[in-house]
C-alpha cells in the first residue's frame, strides 16, 4: 500500500529530467561557473497542498552538480506520513554522466544509495544500519542524466511542433536500463501562476519504458523557466508542481491529500473468504487510455485468462501444501539470483535478520513448515501495524516492528532468503469485509511467495495467513533487485482507481455447492 511513495520519486524526476529551457538563455557548451539555476516549487496533489521540491544546477571546476530535494506530506486512511527524498547527480560539462546519490527517509530511519559509471557499467551501492549492498549493471549507451537531458534541451528549444525522443538514465524510475522521454513542444497559452496569468509554451512528455508510459504536461514562461508541471495519477488526481518562492513552496506543507480510501474497489456482494476454496472473478480496466492492457502474473494460485478488449476472467484458488514431514529444505537449482541476494529492501545478509531467521526456523527440516514458522513470526514480530509507515527496508522492519503490509512482506522474504529459499514480494489487491465505512471491498496490498516445489506460493504475514485464501488478486511480482521499483510503480498506476472487479462464482469446500456472484 505504498505506491505513491514510488510515484513520488518518478514525479521528482520527472521535474529536472524535461525541464526544457529556451536556447540561448544558457550555453550549453559552456554554461556560467557557480548555481546558475535554483527553483522552489509548490506540490500540489488533487488540489490540496502537499509540500515543497527544490532544484539546483551548479557549475564547478570539475563540472556539473544537481541536486533535487523533496518533502511531502500524504495522509492513508487518515494516517500522516511524511516523506523526504533528495537526488543529485555529478556530470561532466559535456553532459556525461558520473555519478549520483540519494536519501530516502519513507519510514523513520534514511537509507542511501549511491552509484558511479565507470568502462559502460553502473555501480549502485545502498547502506543502512552498517549493512551495505553493491549492484552492477550495464549503463546504457547513450543516455542522458539531469543536465545532459537538460543540455540537451537546451539545443532543441520551444519551437512549436518540435518533437524528439531523449533517452534518460533516471536511477529513481529504473535502475537497470534506460527510460525513454518522448517530448512534443505544443502551442502557447496563457495559463495562472499565482493568480497572476502568464503566457507559457505547453511541452507534452511521455516516459516510455518497458513497464508502461507516463504522461505529464509542462509550461515553460518567456524566459524559458519551468513554471508549472502536471502528472495525472488516477484514482488519487492530478499532481501539479508550481514555481514558486522559498517561503511560498515551504508553506505549502500541510496536512497532505488523502492517497488511500479512494482507491478501494467496491464489490457487490460479501465474500466468505474463510471457507472459499476458489473464485472466479472478471477484470475490467476502466481507463481511457491507449496502452494494451497489462500482464497479468500467472502463480501457483492464480489463474488468469487471455485479454478480451479491456477484460479478462481469472481464477484465483488455495494451494494443496500437503508435503512430506521429511522434505528437506534445499535451495532449488536455476532459480534467478536476484530472488535469493540481497539488495536495499531485502537484505538477507543483515546479521540482524540472519539471526532472526534461525530463531524463527527452529530445528524445522521441512521447507513447508519453515516457510509457515516465518510467517507467523513476522505477523507476531510485528507488533504496531499501522498505516503510518512509507515504505520500511526488511533491516529497518527486523529493528522497528511495525508497519502495514510491505513492511510484512519485505521482512518475510528477507527471513526466507537467509535460510536458502528464494522469495520474491507479491503487489495486488485483497478482500476487506469493512473499510472506515464501506463494505465489501478490496484494498491494494502487498504479500510475500517463496518458491516451493518449482511454484511461487503465496504467504501473508499481514493476514495471518500461510494458506491464503483466493481473495488475494495478484498485479505484479518484484525481487525488489531493482532500487527503484519502477517494475511495480509503472503498471500500477493503469489500475489505480481505474478496476473494477466482479465476482463471477465462489467455489466453497468439498462437499458444498458452488454458490454463483447471483445468489
Amino acid at each position: 500500500m505504498s505506491e505513491r511513495c514510488r510515484l513520488a520519486r518518478i514525479a521528482m524526476t520527472l521535474w529536472v529530467v524535461p525541464a526544457v529551457a529556451v536556447a540561448g538563455k544558457i550555453d550549453p557548451a559552456d554554461p556560467p561557473k557557480g548555481t546558475f539555476m535554483d527553483d522552489w516549487m509548490i506540490v500540489r496533489l488533487a488540489g490540496v497542498d502537499t509540500g515543497w521540491a527544490h532544484s539546483t544546477i551548479s557549475r564547478n571546476a570539475d563540472g556539473i552538480e544537481t541536486e533535487l530535494t523533496m518533502h511531502l506530506v500524504i495522509q492513508r486512511a487518515g494516517q500522516k506520513i511524511e516523506i523526504r527524498m533528495s537526488e543529485g547527480t555529478t556530470e561532466t560539462v559535456a553532459g556525461a554522466p558520473l555519478a549520483f546519490g540519494s536519501t530516502m527517509k519513507l519510514a523513520t530511519m534514511e537509507t542511501k544509495m549511491t552509484g558511479r559509471i565507470e568502462n559502460g557499467k553502473v555501480v549502485l551501492s545502498s547502506s543502512q544500519f552498517g549493512n551495505k549492498t553493491e549492484q552492477t549493471f550495464d549503463f546504457p549507451a547513450g543516455a542522458k542524466m539531469s543536465w545532459g537531458a537538460y543540455a540537451e534541451q537546451l539545443r532543441r528549444g520551444l519551437a512549436p511542433g518540435t518533437e524528439y525522443d531523449l533517452p534518460t538514465y533516471a536511477p529513481s524510475v529504473r535502475a537497470d536500463g534506460a527510460i525513454n522521454t518522448h517530448v512534443v513542444v505544443r502551442q502557447k497559452e496563457k495559463i495562472d501562476i499565482g493568480g497572476r496569468s502568464m503566457e507559457c509554451v505547453r511541452v507534452a512528455q511521455t516516459i516510455e519504458a518497458p513497464m508502461g508510459r507516463l504522461d505529464s504536461t509542462v509550461w515553460m514562461n518567456a524566459d524559458g523557466d519551468a513554471v508549472k508541471m502536471e502528472m495525472p495519477f488516477p484514482g488519487i488526481g492530478v499532481l501539479e508542481m508550481i514555481l514558486a518562492d522559498e517561503a511560498a513552496a515551504k508553506a505549502a506543507a500541510g496536512e497532505g491529500a488523502e492517497v488511500f480510501v479512494n482507491t478501494l474497489i467496491r464489490v457487490d456482494r460479501p465474500i466468505d473468504r474463510a471457507n472459499a476454496r476458489a473464485i472466479r472473478y472478471r477484470l475490467t480496466l476502466t481507463g481511457q487510455d491507449d496502452q494494451p492492457p497489462p500482464g497479468i502474473p500467472a502463480t501457483a494460485m492464480q489463474t488468469p485468462g487471455p485479454w478480451q478488449g479491456k477484460s479478462m476472467e481469472l481464477r484465483v484458488a488455495r494451494i494443496d501444501r500437503a508435503a512430506p514431514r521429511n522434505a528437506p529444505a534445499t535451495q532449488p537449482s536455476g532459480v534467478l539470483e536476484e530472488y535469493r541476494s540481497a539488495n536495499l529492501w531485502i537484505n538477507n545478509d543483515d546479521a540482524e535478520i540472519v539471526k532472526m531467521a534461525r530463531q524463527a526456523a527452529g530445528d524445522e527440516k521441512n521447507v513447508y513448515a519453515i516457510c509457515d514458522r516465518l510467517r507467523r513470526h513476522v505477523t507476531d514480530v510485528i507488533r504496531e501495524k499501522n498505516l503510518g509507515v512509507g515504505f520500511a527496508t526488511a533491516s529497518e522492519v527486523a529493528r522497528q516492528r511495525e508497519g502495514d503490509c510491505s513492511e510484512h512482506a519485505v521482512l518475510l522474504a528477507a527471513l526466507g532468503r537467509a535460510m536458502g529459499i528464494p522469495s520474491r514480494v507479491v503487489y495486488g489487491v485483497v478482500y476487506v469485509p469493512a473499510f472506515q465505512g464501506t463494505d465489501n471491498v478490496f484494498g491494494f496490498h502487498m504479500w510475500t511467495q517463496f518458491l516451493l516445489d518449482g511454484q511461487w506460493v503465496d504467504f501473508d504475514a499481514a493476514q495471518r495467513e500461510s494458506d491464503c485464501n483466493p481473495t488475494h488478486i495478484a498485479f505484479a511480482t518484484s525481487s525488489m533487485q531493482d532500487a527503484s521499483m519502477g517494475d511495480f510503480a509503472f503498471p500500477l498506476i493503469r489500475l489505480l482507481g481505474q478496476i473494477r472487479l466482479e465476482v463471477l462464482d465462489v467455489e466453497p469446500p468439498p462437499g458444498s455447492a458452488s454458490r454463483p456472484a447471483s445468489q
